[in-house]
């Protein structure tokens, strides 16, 4: 019987392409998380822009009824009031932080609807935009 020495270079080949195989497929496990967490992000971020207007909201209640705001409608360029100047401020937040980002309030009665729309790049195509949307409602 002869004793074996050491691999061979077609054993040494295999095993490289076994352990190329599993890095490739852990690499494509990060990416697919981080392109959840970039989503998650932005959502996170939506989130704190209708939170910030309905405390503004609240804190000047007497008012909440100059705070309706339709998605297409601009800010005003040069507020008189709080809310107008409130109003503008979220605005300009949500444009510049997300892509493509609009905000609209209505208010019936003490029951506040906020909804914010952005655009996002498709988990399958990276071409292809979606349109995120956010709805929050509650009551002054």
């Amino acid at each position: 019987m002869r004793f074996q020495k050491g691999l061979s270079l077609i054993e040494v080949l295999v095993a490289m392409f076994i352990f190329s195989l599993g890095i490739l497929g852990l690499s494509s496990t990060q990416l697919v998380g981080l392109k959840a967490s970039a989503g998650t992000n932005t959502r996170n971020q939506a989130e704190f822009l209708a939170s910030d207007i309905l405390e503004r909201i609240r804190a000047n209640r007497a008012n909440a009824s100059s705070y309706q705001i339709a998605l297409s409608e601009p800010a005003t360029t040069s507020p008189q009031t709080v809310a107008q100047h409130d109003l503008n401020q979220w605005k300009q937040r949500i444009n510049s932080t997300l892509t493509d980002g609009k905000g609209s309030i209505q208010l019936q009665g003490t029951r506040v609807t906020i909804n914010i729309t952005w655009s996002s790049r498709g988990e399958q195509r990276k071409s292809q935009v979606e349109s995120e949307n956010l709805t929050v409602s509650s009551e002054l």
